[in-house]
């Protein structure tokens, strides 16, 4: 629960006199602090005049856990408070996820019993791996999830995260439900034809919009009949697949359209095929039926320098910090069978080396999730085509959107410029926080801002905790619980507006209490 001022839950730990016949543990504990991927901040432990030694065991031991935590996909907000109680060195950790926490530190702890057996740091670096793969599923999926968290944690508004895909923010009559961008308010009917490919491009196209010519396929026949009809090139892609998976662009020929066919199938039941339009991909973001902001998306590139193979300019831009960030939402450049395709088009290998400054496009996709990246275009987006993505998101019945259009350029009006709407996602990506934070404070800023009165009522006669945090129907919650589950489990909200005592409660349970128990209100505008 919340204590000790933090936005966010603690998990709190308290440790004693080690006992005695045990003093390999600090060096133990200081072999494998140095063995762990470390992250600077300075502002790690708040000890106030406390005198704390951080190369001890029980400091050293909660900067690993802290260490992990951050490797696992961890955000903590505030620092690390230390304060003693009684005989006992305590160390209060504000955390995502408590339970992620616990099974950090029991994963360490058994790593420490047995270290000395002589762990070499590959086993260390495989038990990093295998212990971040399996703490993910305490923390929610995805990058907007980290966004809108950091975004709530700025402005103090409360959050909760319930499961892998929902976050829950505000409480009672102020609270709403997020899925990755999508929220509570947004209409089933519009995600569910955002969701197909096909039903998009068939309600815009009825309803006046500029798309690419399309048909369903399920036989290479039908591909091949359509291909006949219109001509090439075409785009082969999956009926209602995200982030540029499966998608054949540029597809020129009959031999290279029954080759895409034949790989898309083995993981696809329901495809489409469409006109390949040329121009430039543009994210049009839309919110309550205005655009908020536009990137440019330029497909994975390197340049020559006369001197590295293409695999080897790979692998030099794979290892950019940008494209390896824990919650990144941009991604390495995959090595796969549709690199090594559009290298060969191009005449070019992964072991071909491109000539000083040669510019060597390795998709036609632009998506972020496979090596893409993007700059913004919102200042230059014309007028008539902010227009069109927002009427097009309308149609679907969309408040939030991500609209993509192709165009051979943005900035021109769409009637004069070969424009189309290539899809519309009704959970669209919104990017790192650090690059787009202002989409996140929109989002949040939607949520009905209704302040609710919470009173904590105190008293060891309660026997059954009564929360009724995240009722939408009460302006009002007040929540009974005893001293003791208060002061093992914090206080169940972040912010309250009266603390009661009941005339059982000692005075020296009210002072532990409100020690450690402190009401956070939200400073959002």
């Amino acid at each position: 629960g919340y204590a000790y001022g933090t936005i966010q839950p603690s998990l709190i730990f308290r440790f004693s006199d080690l006992p005695s016949g045990q003093n390999n543990i600090p060096k133990q504990v200081a072999q494998l602090c140095e063995s762990l991927p470390s992250f600077d901040d300075d502002n790690r432990f708040s000890h106030g005049s406390l005198v704390i030694n951080l190369a001890e065991a029980p400091a050293a031991l909660i900067t690993i856990l802290d260490y992990l935590n951050h490797y696992s996909g961890d955000n903590r907000f505030t620092p690390i408070q230390v304060f003693e109680e009684g005989k006992s060195l305590c160390f209060a950790i504000p955390t995502l996820s408590p339970a992620m926490a616990d099974f950090n530190f029991k994963n360490i702890t058994h790593l420490l019993s047995i270290m000395g057996k002589g762990l070499k740091q590959d086993e260390i670096s495989s038990f990093l791996a295998n212990n971040k793969s399996k703490a993910r599923a305490f923390l929610p999926r995805g990058t907007n999830a980290v966004g809108f968290i950091q975004a709530a944690s700025k402005h103090k508004i409360p959050f909760k995260i319930f499961n892998q895909n929902h976050i829950i923010f505000g409480y009672g009559t102020g609270s709403s439900i997020f899925n990755s961008s999508m929220t509570d308010q947004e209409s089933v009917i519009g995600v569910t034809l955002a969701k197909s490919k096909v039903d998009t491009n068939r309600l815009l196209k009825f309803s006046g919009f500029p798309v690419a010519q399309q048909t369903p396929v399920r036989k290479i026949e039908d591909a091949l009949q359509f291909a006949e009809k219109i001509g090439f090139p075409l785009v082969l892609k999956p009926g209602s697949e995200e982030q540029g998976r499966g998608v054949f662009a540029n597809i020129t020929n009959e031999v290279e359209l029954k080759e895409c066919f034949d790989q898309a199938s083995e993981s696809y039941s329901h495809l489409i095929l469409e006109r390949f339009v040329t121009g430039f991909s543009y994210r049009v973001q839309i919110h309550d039926g205005t655009v908020i902001d536009a990137w440019k998306m330029i497909p994975p590139f390197v340049i020559g320098d006369g001197k590295l193979s293409v695999g080897e300019l790979i692998d030099i831009e794979n290892a950019k910090p940008d494209r390896n960030a824990i919650n990144g939402s941009m991604k390495p450049i995959p090595l796969d069978e549709v690199t090594s395709k559009n290298l060969r088009k191009l005449g070019l290998t992964l072991k071909s080396i491109p000539s000083i400054g040669e510019k060597v496009t390795l998709a036609e996709t632009s998506n972020e999730s496979r090596g893409g990246t993007s700059e913004n275009f919102f200042q230059f987006l014309h007028p008539k085509n902010a227009e069109l993505c927002a009427d097009a998101a309308k149609t679907l019945g969309l408040k939030v959107a991500g609209v993509d259009i192709v165009s051979e350029d943005g900035s021109k009006q769409w009637r004069e410029n070969n424009t189309i709407i290539c899809e519309i996602n009704s959970q669209p990506e919104l990017g790192n926080f650090t690059r787009h934070p202002h989409l996140y404070h929109d989002l949040l800023e939607k949520i009905p801002e209704s302040h609710v009165i919470i009173k904590l009522k105190i008293s060891n006669k309660y026997k059954i905790i009564n929360l009724n945090i995240f009722n939408k129907t009460k302006s009002e919650i007040v929540i009974k619980c005893t001293p003791s589950h208060l002061l093992n489990h914090g206080c169940p909200t972040q912010y309250f507006d009266e603390i009661l005592f009941e005339r059982d409660v000692s005075v020296e349970e009210q002072k532990k209490i409100n020690a450690i128990i402190s009401s956070v209100p939200s400073n959002r505008p």
